[in-house]
């Protein structure tokens, strides 16, 4: 999700684009977001202001054991993660950079 928001701030669309936020701050535009996010508000009050049934107790995790639990179990996970990341990286770069008119393939 964050890449796509990097993604998008790097673009600069132009005055178009301007002009299709505005259109965005309608307000039945955000009607049912705005529906969703209060049934999570709700939820979330619910959740806290119920009775605790169960007694967990706290343990404290060192350092050495998130690492071998990364690099151990979890190891095909994160190197997804990362190639994604890498992946997201390049394509905002890519999408970012400024093409001077010499460099421009467009125009041949």
């Amino acid at each position: 999700m964050v890449l796509f928001v990097f993604v998008i701030m790097m673009l600069n669309l132009g005055p178009q684009t301007a002009q299709e936020e505005k259109s965005r701050l309608n307000f039945k535009v955000w009607l049912g977001p705005a529906v969703l996010a209060a049934i999570l508000i709700i939820e979330l009050i619910y959740a806290l202001t119920k009775e605790q049934t169960n007694n967990f107790e706290a343990v404290i995790v060192s350092a050495k054991e998130v690492g071998m639990s990364l690099f151990g179990t979890y190891l095909p996970m994160v190197e997804i993660a990362s190639v994604l990341l890498l992946a997201g990286l390049l394509g905002a770069y890519h999408l970012g950079r400024r093409v001077s008119d010499s460099q421009d393939v467009r125009k041949g």
